[in-house]
């Protein structure tokens, strides 16, 4: 996503590391100021991120969650113009990024309520920080089930993730729609493994993907009777 590519509002921070977490998928750390680590507070806040001066500007959900602090981390895919200038960055050198931005996922509006993530790609690194801000405040909420979706086993990431979030007591719902030959796991798409068990307790859906993703959400949900849905979205 472009932006404005005006100089006032950057900050060069560092870049820690740059580590492959999937096909085309790069999991980042910047290593940012106390001024910056303090704006962040509310998962699925974002920054506006370029790797120089006059290069290409994207939009980038910090996906480390705000308890954590500093530094922050992030999930940059390449294919694209602001996204390839961030990854064209070696790690101890610097990058220029945004002061946060966003209001995030207004989650702790829903204290008492069952939440249920969705998403695809390597959009479900606005729902990572979610998912850990929920689990540090676990008595405040219901169930918590996370439906992943990927093309390919190649294509897919998080697995650290969801392993520990399953300790936790989290439901973890995971399916390729272009899965390999031998791939034993449900395919298909992720709105299609929701269940009547799944959405019993009405819960609160907080969702990032294509506006055709959000659609196919919304038709599963109606079908499995969720009524008065809310959908929460950081933007």
């Amino acid at each position: 996503m472009s932006g404005d590519s005006g100089t006032n509002e950057f900050a060069k921070v560092e870049l820690l590391s740059r580590d492959p977490v999937a096909k085309g998928l790069y999991r980042i750390k910047l290593d940012v100021s106390s001024e910056h680590a303090s704006r962040y507070t509310v998962p699925g806040q974002y920054v506006k991120l370029r790797g120089s001066e006059g290069a290409a500007v994207g939009y980038f959900v910090i996906a480390s969650s705000p308890h954590e602090g500093a530094p922050f981390t992030f999930f940059v895919k390449e294919g694209g113009g602001a996204a390839d200038s961030v990854l064209s960055r070696s790690p101890g050198e610097t990058l220029e990024m945004s002061p946060v931005l966003g209001a995030g996922y207004p989650v702790s509006d829903h204290c008492g309520r069952s939440l249920l993530f969705l998403a695809i790609g390597s959009g479900f690194a606005a729902i990572r920080p979610l998912v850990d801000h929920v689990l540090a405040s676990r008595a405040d909420y219901g169930e918590v089930r996370v439906g992943y979706g990927a093309r390919s086993s190649a294509e897919a990431a998080f697995h650290d993730d969801f392993e520990r979030w399953e300790r936790a007591g989290v439901t973890i719902l995971r399916c390729l729609s272009q899965p390999e030959a031998g791939y034993v796991e449900p395919s298909g798409y992720i709105q299609d493994q929701l269940r009547e068990e799944h959405v019993r307790d009405q819960p609160v859906l907080c969702i990032c993907g294509t506006k055709e993703f959000e659609a196919g959400v919304k038709e599963a949900l109606t079908r499995l009777g969720v009524e008065d849905l809310v959908i929460l979205k950081n933007f």
